[in-house]
């Protein structure tokens, strides 16, 4: 058997070593200890459920106040726009959500004179400003999650459906673009959450107690942003899924200190998913 040039050896070797011995770039410099951290988050949560639930909440009031007054048209405009009204009640729920919980967020950091953009990581400077260093680890991790969520789906389990593919699949003309655009670009907000908070401040926390070793301590960050992440999409089928895409997305933060890749390699997994919804629709 002919051995490998040494060129070819030193390539494997540089792959090997990254996928065993990675360079983390994540600096554990989160500020707050674990029990502000979580009384934090927490309140965020009660945030994010009330400007999703309330938002929602008074459009349907408004609907139904509209069907008091006048029965027949409140009947006929929803038959007629029942798309564009379910559309416009989901982005409205996802934007006062995400958008209430962030601010809150940022509020919180601002008291203590802090930049969520520079915590989270929302630049290159770990990459030495470099965009492609961000481009190609966002790409490797999308196929990370590509191959992983194949091998999730040979474990024998029920049936998983996706709640979000079947909206999309029931939805036509532009409502269906609202709903593509929102899908797409909630990766920003979702990132910001669940990586650049959730997982970055429970690693620092964990980190500064000194309780666990560092490696268990990242282990532990990563299993709890994940199943964060997996169980905010309300979809149990689908957790495992979920989780394992939220793991290879913390670790991919983890890795470059910017949370660019994650974002990106979210953003194409995101695409990827409504690509295959609308050929399905469309063939």
């Amino acid at each position: 058997m002919e051995t490998l040039n040494p060129r070819a050896q030193g390539i494997l070797a540089r792959l090997w070593n990254t996928l065993v011995k990675p360079t983390v770039r994540l600096e554990p410099n989160f500020p707050w200890r674990l029990g502000k951290s979580m009384k934090t988050y927490g309140v965020a949560l009660i945030y994010y459920f009330l400007g999703s639930f309330a938002s929602a909440f008074l459009v349907m009031a408004g609907v139904f106040l509209l069907a008091l007054h006048n029965p027949d048209f409140a009947r006929a405009a929803l038959e007629k726009y029942m798309a564009p009204f379910m559309v416009a009640v989901t982005v409205i729920s996802f934007l006062s959500g995400f958008g209430l919980e962030l601010w809150y967020l940022n509020r919180a950091l601002q008291k203590d004179k802090l930049s969520l953009r520079k915590l989270c990581g929302l630049n290159l400077d770990s990459l030495g400003g470099s965009i492609w260093a961000a481009i190609w680890r966002g790409f490797l991790t999308w196929g990370f999650i590509v191959v992983a969520d194949r091998l999730v789906q040979l474990i024998p389990m029920p049936a998983a459906h996706d709640p979000a593919a079947e909206f999309l699949q029931s939805l036509a003309g532009w409502p269906l673009y609202v709903m593509v655009l929102l899908v797409v670009s909630g990766v920003i907000f979702e990132e910001i959450i669940f990586r650049g908070f959730l997982f970055n401040m429970i690693r620092s926390s964990l980190w500064k107690t000194g309780a666990s070793g560092n490696f268990r301590a990242d282990v532990i960050a990563i299993a709890v942003s994940a199943s964060a992440f997996a169980l905010m999409h309300f979809n149990l089928s689908g957790f495992l899924s979920y989780f394992v895409a939220g793991a290879i997305l913390a670790e991919s933060y983890r890795r470059s200190g910017s949370l660019y890749v994650p974002i990106m390699a979210h953003f194409l997994n995101n695409l990827t998913a409504v690509i295959i919804v609308l050929h399905a629709m469309m063939s």
